[in-house]
């Protein structure tokens, strides 16, 4: 905005200060401050004293006339108003000097005559006659202003100063016409010596060239002392403006400057000008400059060495021009004015590199303190204004996966602006600026008229008028971009600009470098490694911090406990490369089922938990648990296996549940426990009447430890038959556990608990010697041929341990190899690598017999046939339930059958529960049978009992022994 320190409006300009301000300190001279105290009141209302020796401020003809007869009756009458009138003091200096500068007191009283409207504008004033030693001016009244005799008085010593600046006598001044006397007009004749020269009156002359010297001095060193303080910029030119207005006699002053090429660094000055006057007149001064032909106007130029910075200017009514020092004067004001924007420029040139290096400082230290991208993105964007000088920043983030930028932070735009760019990702199709910026790491200059459409549109929408973009990188790797925006046109290409911004770009690449580091480990501590997503810590902080806003909310949050059912099968059969890259998959379907807020998580193993905060409703959470369940149930494609899977899932929430992860945790894993009890691939929400599974699934294990040990473990047998003779000639050894507290207990409720803690090879081992020694004592008892089956887990064909552990039990006990038959499911087989192959080849030489249980559930075991190493297979059971009598149709158990016949390996029919059924494999040529129509699992006594029977006379079954042909 313009400054106007200047003159009151409104009030009429009649009459000078120029000419009150020399009475003034007439009688202050003479009569000091107390004379001019008594002055003032005599005079009556006028303004203050200073006012009044202002020489820039007017008085009314009525307040000039009150004043003129007040020091008249105090200095004695007209003639003292006189000598009032024609006195100068060093106060009058500039006014002195202009007169001097005429070179003659002919020329004054010319200029005078010419310039009066500068001290009256109620009084037209004539040069009549000039020559060297004499004048003739007139002097006539505007209407309704008349003239009096002691305004002709102050004529009389105004028209008079001129011979003793010269250092001549005084003049002679002679009234010959008045239009008090009746006059038509005042007629003033002024004669003067120039032959004589008054030493002491040209001593006075120079003393008064040195005061106006001195003067010179005096405002130069108080210009200085102003820059030199730190005052503003626009202080100093105000105070050099209103300098020149008491030096220089005009109506009005305009001092119009610009210390940059920027449109906001101009600075504008005036006295005298209306508010809606100064900004036509200022932008006319900058594009027209000076000098012109009007006598009225008088323009300097402001410029320095360095360079051209605008205009001083005064303005005088048309007509009414300016003494030749008045324009000399109006010179040297503008170079003090260019000198004081000299040492300014100079002066914030410095205090910018202070203010650059301090910030470089403050926001390397910051920077060290900072652990994230994102603290340090908003860091380095605070710190751009004011490296750049420009009115708004940002500082966009690299991602090199995408090759998008993403604006991070932003400092100084308006709102508006700020919603707009906030986390606005840029990509390489919106702008061929980013890929030069990435291609070639170089700095971009922009402005509002830029061509590229996107950035054009940002421009504008964001007020820029001119940009600058700076890659944040370390030489070989891109990290993200400084951007200084200004709404002016600052932001050019120049050395010392790039430099600074560099400076903040380096320190940035090094932070941001730091902070990915320093993410990095943290997401490493906070997530699982295989797939990607929140461990169990974070996890648990997430919880308590959905529950603390839930809580203060009054909304629901839901944890969901998620079991792959069967999934050790998988990582078993399969590898774990096949496991993990299953697990991996699973997470990503998890996430495709839940929102962005909530969080999937892997424990460990195949459990995963879901939570979801700010629920509305509890039931919000079973239709995301059936949404999962659905998702899972989809085929996975896995390195050319495609894998169905299903889930088991148990929901816990807050606040019914639990308040704490610990308790949501341990309610959402006992409700997933009742979802696999009730068939799995499904979900169950929690209930209190559940039981604790988790708790009496560990209190089991801790009992399984030493059950051997304690003699709690015990065979039992179910008999293979003969289908041909119904003789019993195998059997299959089971395991029972005879629990303490909970009484006999299948193979189902802890050979899988067996299989998850390791426990399985020791109860493994225990079967086999227990088995064995049973053979050996049989064989004693004349059972020679009898033979016996267990099964063996993956985990035992494993360990090549395997195959000593079986010859030293058989060994011990004596009993023959081939009576000892090891079971092992269709899948396990599949799953063979280089260890079970040695394994099973080490079991092949040794003699034992092999069988494949469960045969026709997995997808192939042909491979593993055709080695010879199978002795028997198992046809599974789940292919017999639908066979009803002899003549049932069951392609895929007589292809079995065949198939089995083909390889030259024994037959056997699981799961036989009655006659016809053992009816339709006999006559499909199976070998044996064995199921609950012939018997189930008998302890030792009993199966001996059996035993006996069979041998004697057959089993006496309504599945007839077939007779030979007659």
């Amino acid at each position: 905005m313009p400054a106007d320190t200047g003159l009151v409006e409104g009030r009429p300009r009649h009459f000078s200060n120029l000419v009150s301000g020399q009475v003034v300190r007439y009688v202050a001279h003479f009569h000091g401050d107390a004379g001019v105290e008594r002055l003032l009141a005599a005079a009556g209302d006028l303004p203050p004293r200073d006012v009044l020796e202002d020489p820039r401020e007017w008085l009314t003809y009525d307040e000039t006339k009150r004043l003129f007869e007040a020091a008249a009756d105090m200095l004695g009458g007209a003639e003292g108003l006189r000598a009032a009138a024609a006195y100068l003091s060093e106060a009058d200096l500039a006014q002195a000097s202009a007169f001097q500068s005429l070179g003659s007191p002919a020329e004054i009283l010319r200029l005078i005559a010419e310039t009066a409207a500068k001290y009256a504008t109620v009084i037209d004033m004539e040069a009549v006659e000039i020559s060297d030693d004499h004048g003739i001016v007139s002097a006539v009244s505007v209407p309704g202003f008349p003239r009096y005799e002691l305004l002709c008085a102050v004529t009389r010593g105004i028209l008079g100063q001129g011979a003793e600046l010269f250092g001549m006598p005084p003049s002679i001044v002679v009234e010959e016409q008045c239009e008090v006397r009746g006059d038509e007009r005042c007629l003033f004749r002024v004669t003067w010596d120039s032959d004589v020269v008054d030493t002491e009156r040209k001593l006075a002359q120079l003393e008064l060239e040195l005061a106006q010297s001195r003067q010179r001095v005096l405002n130069l060193q108080h210009t200085v002392r102003q820059l030199v303080s730190g005052a503003a910029v626009d202080d100093v030119l105000a105070d050099i403006t209103d300098q020149a207005t008491r030096a220089v006699t005009a109506h009005r002053y305009l001092l119009v400057v610009a210390t940059s090429d920027q449109t906001d660094d101009i600075h504008v000055h005036h006295i005298g000008f209306a508010a809606h006057e100064v900004d036509l007149e200022a932008a006319r001064l900058r594009r027209d400059g000076g000098p012109d032909d009007d006598p009225a106007r008088l323009v300097a130029e402001v410029v320095s060495g360095r360079r051209r910075y605008g205009w001083l200017a005064a303005y005088n009514p048309e007509g009414i021009g300016f003494y030749p020092e008045e324009r000399r004067t109006l010179a040297a004001y503008a170079e003090l004015a260019a000198a004081a924007l000299d040492s300014a420029t100079a002066l914030e040139d410095a205090r910018r590199q202070a203010a650059v290096a301090r910030a470089l400082l403050d926001l390397g230290r910051a920077l060290a303190r900072l652990t994230s991208a994102h603290d340090a993105a908003h860091r380095l964007a605070e710190a751009v204004p004011t490296a750049a000088g420009c009115d708004m920043a940002s500082v966009c983030l690299f991602d090199p996966a995408e090759r998008t930028m993403r604006i991070a932070a932003l400092h100084g735009y308006p709102d508006d602006a700020q919603r707009l760019l906030d986390g606005l990702v840029i990509r390489e199709e919106d702008t061929p600026a980013l890929r030069l910026i990435l291609d070639r790491g170089e700095p971009i200059f922009l402005d509002s008229e830029t061509t590229d459409p996107y950035l054009s549109g940002l421009m504008q929408a964001t007020g820029g008028r001119t940009a600058v973009v700076l890659p944040i990188t370390n030489g070989s790797e891109i990290y993200g971009a400084v951007n200084a925006v200004s709404r002016s046109d600052s932001l050019r290409p120049d050395h010392d600009l790039l430099q600074r911004l560099a400076g903040i770009a380096d320190q940035g690449a090094s932070a941001l470098q730091n902070a990915r580091l320093l993410e990095a480990v943290q997401h490493q501590a906070l997530h699982d490694a295989l797939t990607d997503t929140p461990n169990q810590r974070l996890l648990e902080d997430r919880v308590e911090h959905a529950v603390a806003q839930a809580r203060r909310g009054s909304t629901n949050v839901a944890l969901l406990f998620l079991d792959l059912d069967r999934f050790k099968k998988i990582n078993d059969t399969l590898g774990h490369a096949i496991g993990d890259l299953l697990l991996t998959q699973v997470a990503q379907r998890l996430r495709t089922c839940v929102r962005e807020i909530d969080t999937v998580s892997r424990l460990g193993g195949d459990e995963f938990v879901v939570l979801l905060p700010g629920l509305s409703e509890p039931a919000e959470s079973a239709l995301v648990a059936q949404r999962i369940v659905e998702a899972l149930e989809q085929p996975f494609n896995l390195d050319g296996y495609e894998l169905f899977i299903t889930s088991s899932i148990g929901i816990a929430g807050y606040p019914h549940d639990g308040d704490t992860y610990a308790s949501l945790l341990k309610a959402a894993d006992t409700a997933m426990y009742e979802a696999k009890a009730a068939g799995r691939g499904t979900f169950r929400t929690y209930a209190r009447s559940m039981p604790n599974k988790t708790v009496d699934a560990l209190t089991l294990e801790a009992d399984l430890h030493g059950a051997a040990e304690r003699g709690e473990l015990r065979a039992v047998f179910q008999p293979l038959v003969d289908l041909h003779t119904l003789r019993v000639v195998h059997a299959e050894a089971l395991i029972r556990w005879e629990h303490p507290r909970l009484g006999t207990l299948a193979p189902d409720a802890f050979i899988p608990l067996a299989e998850d803690s390791g426990l399985i090879t020791t109860i493994d081992a225990w079967m086999l010697r227990t088995v064995c020694d049973q053979l050996a004592r049989w064989q004693a008892e004349g059972h020679d041929e009898l033979g016996v089956a267990i099964n063996l887990s993956e985990r035992d064909l494993r360990d090549p341990r395997l195959v000593g552990r079986v010859r030293t039990a058989l060994g011990a006990a004596g009993v023959s190899p081939h009576r000892l038959e090891l079971e092992i499911t269709e899948r396990v087989a599949e799953s063979i690598g280089p260890v079970m192959e040695r394994v099973l080849d080490g079991l092949s030489e040794l003699g034992v017999r092999l069988a494949i249980d469960d045969f026709g559930t997995g997808n192939s075991a042909f491979s593993r046939l055709t080695r010879g190493r199978i002795h028997t297979l198992k046809i599974d059971r789940s292919f017999l339930a639908e066979v009803a009598d002899e003549h049932s149709p069951a392609p895929l158990v007589t292809a079995m059958i065949a198939l089995g016949q083909s390889l030259g390996v024994r037959i056997v029919a699981e799961g036989i529960e009655t006659a016809g059924q053992g009816a339709f494999v006999r006559r499909h040529g199976c070998d044996l049978a064995q199921g609950f129509y012939f018997s189930r699992p008998l302890d030792l006594g009993a199966f001996e009992d059996l035993l006996r029977r069979s041998r004697d006379e057959g089993l006496q079954l309504p599945l007839e022994p077939e007779r030979a042909p007659a």
